[in-house]
């Protein structure tokens, strides 16, 4: 619905929103108080319906307050005045009648209680794979991008909400709205990107952590596919939704310029449609390989509890398409529309956040005191420091292979499935460590013993699966 139809129907509830109570009695001149300030088409509206109301003709008060009045002057607004003169004609009107203003911009800061940690999430995922690993993988170089774009959308995002949103749209001036449209215009774009590529990303660590399931490795990259595709599509009609293209955020000044407009109601719809499919499928994809993992309930249900906060993404997407219904229709937009954008600043930031848990939790590992880390050939040792030994080898793709290297899983998830792909399996016997602290220590000799055994077969389709010990 054009700016134009938005304002029309603020127009004719303009009567009905304004009630007694929401006019302040000290403005005794009432409307008379703007008038040399309304545009012609605004005193020309005014004027001619004051006879046909109850109200005295220096009776401003009255005006404010009479139901007849405002209605007279609203279908000619309609009819006669721009949507910028509209716009004027409401503001002024507000102001002379000392309306209440409302406003709601505080709630514009709420996601922020999330986007500030999603952006550091980022840095610190990335910190974390380079610091314990070694190395980057296509999943982790993905979030470079994330983490560029999601700064320009979450900003251009706050700045626009705060210019316009928030508040009645009576309230607002020309230059407020068109500012606000090409802040949105952007940081849409930039949005849609972002919650693509973090998908992706998740979708790609998935590949690492199960990489020896065809038929899983086909499903995570049909689903890549469900992703990309459609969200090249969507960027592109975003972009060039109206031609010339700065119609986007100032057409609505001009009602019959010759601009081109692409429905954006159905963009939104076709776009969160497909974001819940997305989100659905990242959720549900893993479960299977996970419960099948190889190790005691409670490690196995802690990391399905992890992948499980999946779910969040798929509970803020619903809550956002159900604010998004009201696109195009809302009457008040400026005022309306602030629950959206609450939910997609919400929405983005859920899906960053549960993508670096992750790796954010192996660092937490590392550092806390109490962790102890497993005894690693190759990346992880723990030391009577306490610190950790990191292989010196920088390996910037990690899909490169590396002969004698551990399974993604067993780094990322702090599991021991051994080296299937080469056909060697590796047996880890250890003490916990737990049960001999419960013992004094002058009770005899304490001993840490670690056994490896590798085991080299001629056959790797002959491995079964079972050579897995702990």
């Amino acid at each position: 619905m054009s700016l134009l139809k938005r304002l029309i129907y603020v127009l004719a509830l303009f009567p009905v929103s304004i009630t007694g109570a929401s006019v302040n009695q000290s403005g005794i001149d009432g409307i008379f108080n703007v008038a040399d300030k309304l545009p012609k088409c605004g005193r020309d509206c005014f004027m001619p319906s004051i006879p046909l109301t109850s109200c005295g003709i220096t009776n401003g008060t009255c005006m404010c307050l009479d139901n007849t009045f405002q209605a007279l002057a609203s279908a000619c607004l309609s009819q006669k005045c721009s949507p910028v003169d509209i716009l004027t004609t409401l503001r002024l009107e507000a102001e002379g009648c000392h309306r209440e203003k409302r406003s709601r911009k505080w709630s514009l800061l709420i996601p922020l209680l999330f986007e500030v940690p999603a952006w550091f999430f980022i840095w610190i995922r990335l910190y974390s794979r380079w610091s314990l690993l070694g190395r980057w993988d296509l999943d982790d170089w993905l979030m470079f991008p994330v983490g560029a774009f999601y700064t320009v959308s979450t900003v251009f995002s706050h700045y626009g909400g705060h210019m316009a949103y928030g508040v009645d749209m009576w309230t607002l001036e020309a230059y407020q709205v068109t500012q606000s449209s090409k802040y949105f215009y952007i940081s849409d774009l930039f949005y849609l990107v972002a919650l693509a590529l973090t998908k992706i990303s998740m979708l790609w660590f998935y590949l690492r952590i199960f990489p020896s399931n065809k038929h899983f490795r086909f499903l995570v990259h049909a689903s890549i596919a469900i992703t990309a595709i459609p969200t090249t599509a969507l960027v592109f009609l975003n972009i060039f939704k109206c031609i010339p293209v700065h119609s986007v955020w100032d057409g609505w000044m001009n009602p019959n310029s010759p601009a081109r407009c692409f429905n954006s109601q159905i963009l939104k719809y076709v776009s969160s449609g497909l974001n819940i499919v997305q989100d659905l499928i990242i959720f549900l994809l893993p479960m299977g390989s996970l419960l099948r993992l190889k190790m005691d309930n409670r490690s196995k249900w802690g990391i399905s509890l992890m992948f499980g906060l999946g779910i969040l993404i798929l509970v803020t997407s619903c809550v956002r398409l159900k604010y998004i219904t009201s696109y195009g229709t809302a009457n008040n937009a400026s005022w309306e529309y602030t629950d959206t954008i609450i939910w997609t600043g919400l929405e983005l930031s859920v899906v960053i956040i549960v993508a670096c848990l992750p790796a954010i939790w192996l660092l937490v590992k590392r550092i806390l005191p109490s962790t102890v880390s497993r005894n690693r050939s190759g990346y992880i040792r723990q030391t009577s420091g306490g610190k950790q030994r990191v292989d010196k080898r920088r390996i910037f793709f990690g899909t490169k292979k590396v002969e004698n290297e551990d399974n993604e899983s067993e780094v990322e998830l702090g599991l021991d499935l051994g080296d299937r792909r080469g056909g060697r399996v590796r047996t880890h016997i250890s003490t916990h460590r737990r049960s001999l602290d419960d013992y004094p220590v002058g009770n005899g000799i304490r001993v840490d013993t670690v056994l490896t055994t590798l085991v080299t077969m001629s056959r790797i389709d002959s491995f079964d699966g079972k050579g897995v010990m702990g």
